[in-house]
């Protein structure tokens, strides 16, 4: 479900409920399997679209980052660079 829906904004209690499981449980499980909690799956999976998306596209940093599902500037650039250890622009300007 995330894989598929990273572009919209998500709340893990809405997945929760809509496959009838409670948070605590999704949460241990999705960690055992993934070594993530949800959210930080979540964040990986958007900032791997907008880094494939910096590479591939001549859009600003800005459509890409609300392309991929971060509502906040400020915090995709944050993300993005603990991630990949530089900013969106910089990323953009390596081979």
């Amino acid at each position: 479900y995330l894989d598929l829906h990273f572009r919209e904004p998500i709340m893990i209690a809405d997945v929760c409920a809509k496959h009838y499981i409670s948070s605590h449980y999704l949460s241990h499980q999705f960690k055992d399997l993934t070594g993530h909690s949800p959210k930080q799956y979540l964040t990986l999976v958007r900032l791997k679209h907008a880094a494939a998306m910096l590479h591939n596209t001549a859009l600003s940093v800005n459509e890409i980052a609300y392309s991929c599902g971060f509502s906040d500037i400020n915090n995709f650039c944050k993300q993005f660079k603990k991630e990949y250890g530089c900013t969106p622009s910089s990323f953009r300007l390596q081979d």
